[in-house]
């Protein structure tokens, strides 16, 4: 399990100048307009790193290789959530520590807004994450971006629905318990990745 880690963030480690440097400038702008996107954007952006590694493993063969180890194939569906968790959680650290030494140098920036910001598009990450995975390990990166892309835009399409329909929209109280079903999300995405991977030809 180790090594996978490993491998994942080694094959990884040239990707986070990027976000790192589209947090920075972004991160500018905020102070200088009171705006609050960079954080959410960083963490968005290190949630799409676990989908790249994904991609990276399936133009170098890694999964033909790893299964001809004695490594169980739960093993290698265990570590790509692992990193995937680890990488979100690596953005909101990054961000909430940003967001305070911000606030601490007394910039004029919404903390409150801040905080908002990084709680929800954390949560949205590990919805995308615990749906866009299974699909991965069932079509492949190439033919799973039509699936990503029909989910980016199932929100939107559902709100649309539900406001033709004149349905009652989830409140905010409502958005405040989507943390307690992350786990038990994470675990049944995992599940499902598992009885897709097992039974995988390669």
């Amino acid at each position: 399990m180790k090594g996978l880690l490993i491998k994942d963030f080694c094959l990884l480690k040239n990707y986070f100048k990027i976000p790192i440097a589209v947090f920075v400038v972004l991160s500018v702008l905020s102070c200088l307009n009171g705006g609050s996107m960079a954080s959410g954007v960083l963490i968005m952006m290190f949630m799409v790193m676990a989908i790249t590694s994904f991609s990276h493993d399936e133009y170098a063969k890694w999964d033909n290789f790893i299964l001809s180890t004695p490594v169980s194939r739960r093993i290698v569906v265990s570590g790509k959530y692992i990193v995937s968790v680890l990488l979100i959680l690596t953005g909101v650290v990054i961000s909430l520590l940003t967001s305070l030494m911000v606030y601490a140098f007394g910039i004029d920036v919404n903390l409150a807004e801040q905080l908002i910001v990084v709680y929800f598009v954390t949560v949205i990450s590990f919805i995308f994450i615990s749906i866009i995975l299974p699909v991965l390990y069932k079509f492949g990166v190439e033919k799973g971006r039509l699936v990503m892309f029909i989910i980016c835009f199932t929100p939107m399409i559902l709100t649309t629905i539900m406001s033709r329909l004149s349905l009652k929209m989830p409140g905010e109280d409502d958005l405040w318990l989507l943390p307690f079903f992350i786990p038990a999300l994470l675990m049944g995405s995992y599940l499902i990745s598992c009885g897709i991977y097992l039974k995988k030809e390669f």
